[in-house]
């Protein structure tokens, strides 16, 4: 945090007015070239990330079970945050009626609410729960397993969706360990320590610092502490000068056998599987980024410039 930012400004109206980006609705947005270029540079250097953890790579749903993410409380842990799907009920006059009739005003559809089906799909909150899931109601194959996904994922945040820093739809890199604890907590420590020296050599103001996430607490989920006090969660922390605050950027992460327990993924030896992710959010880095250095190219770091070609 001590190091020099060179940018003090916003860069959201700017990046409006350069047609960089385009507000579609409430917390989505459509990103121009340079923008994408930016958020490309780093989804590279998170692969990078996930090779020299021999992560295999793997390619997960937009949707998520509804039934899985009940196996794992997350109904309780995070219901404001929930973004469901459901589609037009299986019944002609309800179709037909719907064609005829829908039209957009300003409180959403006209819709009825009855005409649509039970919610048994979600938008995924997460990449990795989708790695836990297929795992699940078996022997880990092996006792160990790095993997690594790029995804969509959907956390509505009410008023809170009104820049980069929080989108209601956003990319995450996650890079993902099943195993022993030993196996989880080395990975981790494998994984911060190489990006700190990344974000070393492109000057970007951080810091990381412990956090406390109620879904991972189980038993313990009021106690605010207890994910502190064992070390489970630290989040990446960019510096926003223009606001004098922080943004998370991404987190590294240790789940003890939350998944394992919960899910039933088992070791060699019968224990429940421990887990861990390391995740990063492509757009709130490449906002803050930008945030520190500017939207002109020729303020950039030269890694970050060659890296772009």
């Amino acid at each position: 945090m001590d190091r020099p930012a060179l940018y003090d400004k916003d860069p959201m109206d700017e990046l409006i007015q350069r047609g960089e980006l385009f507000q579609e609705g409430t917390g989505i947005y459509t990103f121009g070239p340079l923008l994408t270029a930016l958020i490309e540079f780093f989804e590279r250097q998170f692969l990078k990330l996930a090779e020299s953890c021999n992560a295999k790579s793997y390619r997960f749903p937009t949707l998520i079970s509804a039934e899985y993410l009940q196996r794992i409380h997350y109904f309780n842990a995070f219901p404001h945050s929930l973004s469901f799907v459901t589609h037009l009920r299986e019944d002609l006059d309800v179709i037909d009626d719907f064609a005829s009739n829908a039209r957009y005003e300003a409180g959403g559809l006209n819709t009825p609410p009855e005409a649509f089906s039970k919610i048994h799909s979600l938008l995924s909150p997460a990449v990795c729960n989708h790695l836990y899931f297929a795992l699940a109601d078996k022997p880990l194959p092996g006792g160990e397993l790095a993997a690594t996904a790029v995804g969509s994922c959907f956390r509505y945040e009410a008023i809170n969706l009104d820049s980069l820093e929080r989108l209601w739809d956003f990319s995450m890199r996650e890079i993902i360990f099943v195993g022993p604890k030993d196996f989880v907590l080395k990975n981790r420590e494998s994984a911060r320590a190489r990006m700190e020296g990344f974000f070393k050599e492109i000057g970007l103001v951080y810091m990381v610092e412990s956090a406390n996430d109620p879904f991972f607490i189980g038993e313990f989920r009021k106690q605010a502490a207890f994910q502190s006090a064992f070390q489970l969660k630290f989040e990446i922390r960019a510096a926003l000068p223009f606001k004098d605050s922080t943004l998370a950027v991404g987190s590294y992460n240790y789940h003890q056998d939350f998944f394992g327990r919960n899910l039933n993924i088992s070791l060699p030896d019968d224990s429940p599987a421990h887990t861990g992710c390391v995740a990063f959010g492509l757009e709130r880095i490449a906002y803050a980024f930008l945030a520190q250095f500017g939207i002109e190219m020729d303020n950039w770091p030269a890694v970050v410039k060659d890296g772009l070609t």
